[in-house]
């Protein structure tokens, strides 16, 4: 069976209106980014566990974010926005890899993270952000 996850797309269809769908995969590396496939985003480390994202532009709204790890070994992890306040300015985001306890964490070299945010510019959906 053929996986119908595509991780190196953006502008995909959404179920709603003027609605931009980005997705993801990265592949952590020793204290680094060994790989990453998120067409249009830019995913840089900034200190042990703390990231940015950048999108190709700024957006309003961000109307729904998910995240999926493939993560053989060690408690679990999970990604959070700790600032959007560039978002709807420069298209920016401040992410951390954290435990459940909220502490930033280091991914494990080999592990996997799958993410997708869907965007707009839409006014209709500022009551409705993330």
């Amino acid at each position: 069976m053929t996986s119908q996850y595509t991780p190196a797309t953006y502008n995909d269809k959404c179920n709603d209106l003027n609605v931009t769908r980005f997705r993801a995969r990265v592949v952590f590396g020793t204290a680094a980014i060994a790989s990453f496939n998120g067409k249009g985003l830019t995913l840089v480390r900034d200190d042990v566990g703390e990231y940015t994202l950048t999108f190709p532009k700024s957006y309003r709204v961000i109307k729904n974010a998910s995240q999926m790890w493939y993560r053989p070994a060690g408690a679990d992890l999970t990604l959070r926005i700790v600032d959007k306040s560039t978002f709807s300015t420069a298209g920016v985001l401040s992410l951390t890899t954290a435990v459940n306890a909220g502490t930033a964490t280091e991914p494990t070299s080999g592990d996997e993270l799958y993410f997708e945010f869907d965007v707009t510019d839409d006014a209709f959906y500022d009551d409705n952000e993330v």
